[in-house]
């Protein structure tokens, strides 16, 4: 069933957007260098494996 361009736009648009809020309540509850912390050392841990 095809819904067209413009359904794509919004639903890429509705995607792009809750990547957003996520991004800004990371940024707001964790202090950056926590979240730094955090990937590197999970990071370190997906290469020591």
């Amino acid at each position: 069933m095809s819904h067209g361009r413009a359904h794509n736009r919004l639903h890429r648009w509705l995607a792009k957007e809750s990547r957003h809020q996520l991004r800004k309540f990371i940024d707001n509850t964790l202090p950056k260098d926590v979240f730094l912390t955090k990937f590197k050392e999970r990071k370190r841990n997906l290469v020591g494996t």
